[in-house]
């Protein structure tokens, strides 16, 4: 494995010019940052920038003629937090640069903004929260392909937030997903035509029955809308039951259950193929001492499908991260995760004909290490793999890199 000259100099040219910035950063690595007061307002600006490099062994996921190389990552972001009162906004841009040392036509550029109103009067709290990704990405783990897409998320509601003993949360979300590439999916489609628009109303309503313990009642509506009459739309009802509290001074839960009907419309081109089946979502949080954290992540949905002519599949996953915190300077932070999915109709791959399942194991270790409150190291280990029963979608890839992040 030979580091290349052009990640190097990118890293080299950013580490020394890390020294001029001189506070910290809104960002995980940089917990406590303090941000830039603008003028006479309690405005603040955060701005920052990270860098790093990852060996990636198998970049297009492959399960033959495995290609391996260094990606450099450049991340410069900023963002603006904007105390109104009791209420506050705040926006935010990242823009992430891809660089490949040998397979530089992957080279791709990736943005995200989003902004948040949250408004908070004496019991209720009104919520605005949108956020635009564009960037490129394996498309849904279906596949080793790579597709740039971009993603609008927009949610307006409203909630109870002094819950004595009933409250409730209402809202509606806009969401919009496009596939920016006219590669053929299968017959005439091509993943333009995959480009949709969900609209969902969301209504939860809550009840305290102990001090530290709420029981939840959820009713889901959605609609699913094609821009291409090659898909068919569709609608679903979602009602879930849950809980969430401590349970234990120790043990903090929220989980979600019920059952979910999608029905689709007719299409000439892709299957109608209903959804009626048992849904799940939820976590569990453990904090077994104050510097040990154990957290449990869990969710089966169903989801719209770019596989051949299938409008879903069932997925189901679980995610295990364990964090211990050595020190105000040192934390360490495993993790597993274990995906199931699963396609309702038989398809045909390489004379194989039967109902694709994908099976993804993974898991990982992050060491992070904040020096001073302006600057933080991450050394990151990734292992991923899928066992299919096609085998054309087998692979295994590992990823270790090193990143930094300065800023104020």
């Amino acid at each position: 494995m030979k580091f290349s000259t052009r990640s190097l100099l990118v890293v080299m040219g950013f580490m020394a010019m890390s020294g001029i910035l001189q506070a910290n950063i809104i960002s995980e690595a940089l917990p406590s940052s303090r941000g830039l007061q603008l003028g006479d307002s309690r405005a603040r600006l955060h701005a920052g920038v990270g860098a790093g490099v990852t060996y990636d062994d198998n970049i297009y996921l492959s399960s033959n003629d495995v290609k391996h190389d260094w990606i450099t990552l450049l991340t410069p972001m900023a963002a603006v937090v904007v105390p109104l009162d009791e209420s506050k906004f705040v926006a935010e841009y990242r823009f992430s640069d891809f660089l490949y040392s040998k397979y530089t036509t992957e080279d791709h550029p990736d943005h995200m903004a989003k902004a948040l109103l949250e408004v908070n009067l004496t019991d209720y709290q009104i919520k605005l929260d949108e956020q635009y990704d564009r960037f490129t990405n394996r498309a849904s783990m279906e596949g080793s392909y790579r597709i740039r897409q971009s993603n609008n998320d927009l949610r307006v509601g409203i909630s109870k937030i002094n819950v004595n003993r009933f409250g409730f949360d209402v809202g509606y979300s806009n969401k919009i997903e496009n596939y920016l590439s006219n590669e053929v999916i299968t017959g005439g489609m091509t993943y333009a035509d995959k480009d949709r628009m969900f609209h969902i109303v969301d209504t939860q309503f809550l009840y305290k029955f102990a001090p530290k313990t709420t029981f939840i009642v959820e009713a889901d509506l959605g609609a699913i809308r094609y821009d291409s009459d090659l898909n068919p739309n569709a609608f679903y009802v979602e009602p879930l039951v849950g809980l969430k509290g401590e349970l234990t001074n120790k043990v903090t839960v929220e989980v979600r259950g019920g059952y979910r009907h999608q029905q689709y419309d007719t299409s000439a081109l892709v299957t109608n193929e209903n959804f009626n089946g048992p849904v799940i979502r939820g976590w569990i949080a453990f904090q077994a001492t104050k510097d040990d954290l154990i957290n449990l992540t869990g969710e089966r949905s169903v989801y719209e499908s770019l596989y051949r002519n299938l409008n879903y599949y069932t997925g189901g996953f679980t995610r295990l991260m364990y964090k211990h915190v050595f020190s105000d300077k040192w934390f360490v932070s495993p993790y597993f995760f274990y995906r199931l999915n699963s396609y309702p109709e038989a398809t045909t791959e390489a004379s194989v004909t039967q109902k694709r399942r994908d099976n993804y194991i993974g898991g990982g270790i992050g060491l992070n290490y904040t020096m001073q409150e302006w600057i933080a190291f991450q050394v990151k280990y990734d292992y991923k793999s899928n066992d299919s029963n096609f085998n054309e979608f087998d692979y295994k890839d590992n990823t270790l890199g090193i990143s930094m992040v300065v800023g104020f």
